[in-house]
């Protein structure tokens, strides 16, 4: 069995190909978001955060100037990172 840890850089390919939208989870959880926040806050934090896919999404969505990304597994957060550069803004 291949521990989630070695597996981290082929989750997204799997994942997607069965169906997974990152971009339509992620408007779900923008719009919950928007609708209940408490602050005029404007950064994101991703707790169990994957790959980094959902936040990669979210930022795109939102007006948001930083992000945060927790994750327990070693690869899946450079996985992130990875992703969270590629999509930052300045």
């Amino acid at each position: 069995m291949i521990t989630y840890s070695r597996s981290a850089q082929y989750y997204d390919a799997l994942i997607t190909a069965g169906g997974k939208d990152y971009a339509r989870e992620s408007a779900l959880v923008a719009d919950l978001v928007e609708r209940y926040k408490r602050s005029p806050g404007r950064e994101l934090l991703d707790v169990a955060c994957g790959t980094g896919r959902h936040i990669e999404h979210l930022r795109e969505r939102s007006r948001a100037r930083a992000s945060t990304s927790i994750a327990a597994c070693s690869r899946s957060l450079r996985s992130a990172r990875r992703t969270c550069v590629s999509t930052s803004r300045t």
